[in-house]
């Protein structure tokens, strides 16, 4: 693509609004410089509906002289669905095609409603043929139909269409708006071309034809903070007031948003502060926003004080809030005090949902407090709140960590008898909890009553199947169940040869594991740090610690860096063939890159320690160095 021409379309909107103003009616001649024919959208003549994604059917009404709406009904309903779409498509093309075939024309408003329609149900390739349609058929269209089809483009992510239509459209006398530019802005950005509409928005500030308004800022600000472009939209933020024009909640909302994604909080903190100094009230949103920052870093005891901080504002929580806090209070296995904010929740007013009750639930599960766990659940029950399937699997999952399969079978069992269907993400963890059981056959039975059922197993059902086997001495039935996936076409990736490899090396068939480990590049897969770890362990097992060092430095050439488990086992493996030196060395290293000993290396340096007859003082001078990690 060119470089857009935007000096040209700036410069020639001035000359047309002169010009109008004037009365003067000729167009001016401008050289753009797109390179996009779209000639087949508005040309009269082309016979070709329309150029990409969807050859739809415009036209699904079999009758072909359908009865033509009275134009009073027209107008209520298209008022209607130009705000909240249409039920169908079909019903919208039905409609357009009614339209046409009346006799005179419904004015160009009303065909503007119905590509709106259209477009907020997200046809928005319909939209472009019905406009190909329109001008086939000669309607004459007004700049807000060239707005329309020009969003549309952007959303199909072809933004250069959409500037191939303003400049056509432009030579016909159209002159472009701020809200013009600022859907063509928006349509790089949802191309991931940020930069390409912050040098829209730099042009257009520059030439100062175009005076940006809150949509303008509010699109380049969300653009610059979901591509973690902070900076520049704060300095965007604080130079709108030398045009004249006050930022408000939302655009601060916006980066703020930006910067607790970034895990900057504390430079949201600064912008709520700036806020109160500029005279912008914060809203629920941005409190909500800022307290779900906090929670995401762990710091839920200033996220607690910012909900009463809000609250002293006169901004109260709503359910997102409390939910917010709730949930981070379970992720740090603090569910006590995640149920002291429900009933603070309660005292003001606020009720919970059924996310309120799933979070608590799950909070308690992780801790294994089951029973507390089904009595949040009962609570929730008897609030009249409606157990979804997510309840379920919560405490299901709950019960299969805590090896409590029966109960989990209930729970399971339960499902059908209250209207629900189990999902893949059910059998899936009910799968994993009988075989880690060892219930092996009936996690068959279970298998198979999953597919009699209609649900087929997606790929972590297969890693399941695969580490169950594995793990109950059933590695033969595994590598078979491995053989038949690939043979049916289905990918086992990475992470199904880690399940293998893994528990080949653990049973001490390293010869299998290399084998399937050297296969690898010719299936066009990588090996992960974890593939890595895994045969370097098996060779440490086997005292093959010179394979184990060989594939140490291969791992390294492939740019796979080693983490500290890799070390921890090099460690150990030299530890257990009593070569302290390099197991020194190693450790060492290890410690350079910021990695520690685990606790199963410092164990086998205190067992090498008590062993009768080994010399303490070679073992400490080469073992201290790890056991003061």
């Amino acid at each position: 693509m060119q470089e857009i021409s935007t000096a040209a379309l700036i410069s020639g909107r001035r000359l047309l609004a002169h010009n109008y103003r004037k009365g003067i009616t000729f167009l001016p001649s401008l050289n753009f410089n797109f390179n996009f024919n779209f000639s087949p959208l508005l040309s009269a003549d082309n016979n070709n509906i329309l150029l990409f994604h969807s050859q739809i059917s415009t036209n699904p009404n079999p009758n072909p002289n359908p009865h033509p709406p009275d134009l009073s009904q027209l107008r209520k309903l298209l008022s209607q669905k130009s705000k909240l779409g249409f039920d169908k498509l079909d019903d919208a093309l039905s409609l357009f095609h009614r339209m046409v075939q009346m006799q005179p024309l419904p004015p160009v408003i009303h065909f503007n409603q119905l590509l709106s329609g259209i477009a907020k149900m997200k046809h928005y390739s319909s939209v472009v043929s019905l406009f190909k349609e329109i001008r086939l058929l000669g309607i004459t269209v007004d700049f807000y139909t060239v707005n329309i089809v020009i969003n549309c483009l952007c959303h199909l992510n072809s933004v250069d269409y959409g500037f191939s239509v303003l400049g056509s459209f432009f030579k016909l006398g159209f002159v472009p708006s701020v809200y013009t530019f600022s859907t063509l802005m928006n349509g790089f950005i949802l191309e991931d071309k940020t930069g390409k509409a912050m040098e829209l928005f730099n042009k257009l500030v520059k030439e100062g034809e175009i005076k940006p308004n809150g949509v303008m800022y509010g699109t380049i600000l969300n653009g610059l903070s979901k591509t973690g472009n902070t900076t520049t939209a704060i300095g965007i933020l604080r130079s709108m007031r030398k045009w004249n024009y006050k930022p408000d909640v939302v655009m601060y909302n916006i980066i703020i948003d930006g910067l607790c994604k970034d895990k900057n909080v504390d430079d949201a903190l600064s912008l709520l502060v700036e806020m109160n100094q500029q005279d912008v009230t914060p809203d629920l949103i941005t409190y909500n926003t800022l307290i779900h920052g906090l929670c995401n870093l762990g710091r839920w005891e200033e996220a607690t004080r910012m909900l009463r901080d809000m609250t002293g504002k006169n901004v109260f929580p709503d359910v997102l809030t409390f939910n917010t806090l709730i949930n981070a209070f379970c992720k740090e296995g603090m569910a006590k005090e995640a149920e002291n904010v429900l009933e603070f929740m309660v005292q003001r007013g606020v009720g919970p949902n059924v996310v309120t009750y799933n979070t608590l639930m799950d909070g308690y599960c992780l801790l294994g407090h089951m029973d507390r766990a089904i009595e949040v659940f009962h609570s929730m029950v008897d609030k009249g709140i409606e157990p979804n399937i997510l309840c379920y699997n919560i405490l299901i999952n709950g019960y299969c960590k805590n090896m409590k399969i029966e109960e989990a079978m209930n729970v399971f069992r339960e499902m059908p008898r209250k209207g629900l269907k189990p999902t893949i993400d059910t059998y899936n963890t009910m799968l994993q909890g009988l075989f880690g059981v060892g219930s092996c056959s009936t996690a068959q039975g279970l298998l198979n009553e999953m597919q009699a059922n209609g649900q087929s197993p997606d790929y972590y059902t297969y890693c399941v199947l695969l580490d169950g086997l594995s793990k109950n001495g059933r590695i033969d039935e595994a590598l078979l169940l491995f053989q038949e996936l690939e043979c049916s076409g289905i990918n086992p990736g990475i992470t199904m040869h880690n399940i293998l490899i893994d528990r080949l090396c653990k049973d001490g068939k390293l010869e299998v594991a290399r084998n399937l480990f050297g296969k690898l590049d010719s299936k066009g897969l990588l090996p992960d740090v974890r593939t890595f770890t895994m045969m370097i362990g098996g060779f440490c097992e086997q005292g093959l610690l010179g394979e184990a060092n060989d594939l140490l430095v291969a791992m390294e050439g492939t740019g796979c860096m080693p983490n500290h488990a890799t070390y921890n086992v090099m460690v150990r493996g030299f530890l257990k063939a009593n070569d302290y030196t390099e197991a020194n060395i190693l450790a060492e290293k290890m410690i350079g890159r910021g990695f520690s000993a685990d606790t199963s290396t410092l164990a086998a340096i205190v067992d090498l320690l008590s062993v009768e007859g080994q010399d303490p003082t070679l073992i400490t001078k080469n073992g201290l160095q790890m056991a003061s990690i």
